[in-house]
């Protein structure tokens, strides 16, 4: 039976796009997806682009660098759907979404009970928590609400397990689908972990199509008008 703990945390998996690889870096879009181990991958998603303008205008932010800037200026190539993130008309200042994303996770339990997945949190957490400071506004996540996505894949991989049991699904270097695709592997790889159904968790998962999913058909479309 599962315990309380587990049943009623809500893990809000992360995935931001970014000027930089620095902790300072300037966020360019905000993916989230949320796993509870009672319900699974909830239908609620969270995707919001920033405008390029407010980012260059706060100092304290790490602007592009060449490495990122190439990276890129490749994808308009390579994945001209994932390029759109950087000139997206639906994107707004970035204190409006981080505010937006703080009405987003509040409306999910108490705030102890909110977890923060990242690939790695380091990484997606930090560049949060920096950008949060930056606009005067407060992290909420401490380092024990912390979850980082690449130490599951590591300790699934040392029990023999596989992570590609699930596949991408949608537009690569696009923070929602990165999200849903991380929320999916971090639901699959804890429930392996914590032994709390095997079964039932490989239905649930591998049934779920991003694609299928009315958030997503929507996205796409609008993606491929821009192309």
């Amino acid at each position: 039976m599962m315990n309380d703990y587990l049943r009623d945390n809500h893990y809000f998996v992360v995935d931001v796009e970014s000027t930089s690889l620095k902790q300072s870096a300037g966020i360019l879009s905000i993916g989230a997806s949320i796993v509870n181990f009672e319900k699974g991958i909830l239908e609620d998603v969270f995707y919001q682009p920033v405008t390029v303008g407010s980012l260059k205008e706060n100092k304290s932010l790490a602007y592009w660098d060449d490495s990122v800037l190439d990276f890129w200026e490749d994808l308009k190539i390579s994945t001209p759907l994932a390029y759109h993130v950087v000139e997206d008309e639906r994107a707004v200042p970035l204190n409006k979404a981080l505010s937006l994303f703080a009405e987003f996770w509040s409306s999910f339990s108490k705030q102890e009970s909110r977890f923060i997945v990242g690939k790695g949190t380091r990484f997606d957490g930090g560049v949060l928590a920096h950008a949060m400071e930056s606009v005067g506004m407060s992290f909420p996540w401490g380092y024990r609400n912390e979850s980082c996505l690449r130490a599951v894949i590591d300790n699934a991989n040392l029990k023999g397990v596989n992570s590609d049991i699930v596949p991408f699904e949608g537009v690569l270097h696009h923070a929602l689908y990165d999200s849903v695709h991380e929320a999916k592997l971090f639901y699959a790889l804890q429930n392996r972990s914590l032994s709390l159904g095997l079964d039932v968790m490989e239905k649930k998962v591998l049934a779920q199509s991003t694609l299928e999913q009315q958030w997503s058909i929507k996205e796409m479309e609008y993606l491929k008008s821009k192309v």
